[in-house]
């Protein structure tokens, strides 16, 4: 399935609720599904997996993303002024609602 919009019930808790975090901080939400092969070592393809991306914009510029694979977060990243690199999930807690990084529930 090629990437698009993510569809009722195809969005884990977790990213329903780091997205819900980042609209109530004021940051811009999208949730977009591809399902395909992750990339195993030596770039071929591995096991097909449902992916789910929650892409976050900022008015300041600041953007960040998050990403499930079968419902686990995977991976994230952000893209601000001062830094570019990946995040945990925690991480991006702490970013969209300008607190401290606390624990990051499993």
């Amino acid at each position: 399935v090629p990437c698009r919009p993510a569809r009722e019930g195809e969005i884990p808790r977790s990213a329903e609720q780091l997205g819900e975090l980042a609209a109530d901080a004021g940051w811009h939400t999208r949730y977009t599904y591809a399902r395909g092969h992750r990339v195993a070592r030596g770039g071929v393809p591995g096991k097909v997996v449902d992916s789910l991306a929650v892409r976050m914009t900022h008015p300041d510029g600041r953007r960040a993303w998050g990403v499930w694979h079968d419902g686990s977060f995977a991976t994230g990243g952000v893209w601000t002024a001062e830094r570019i690199g990946r995040a945990t999930l925690g991480q991006l807690r702490a970013l969209v609602t300008g607190r401290a990084e606390g624990r990051e529930a499993a």
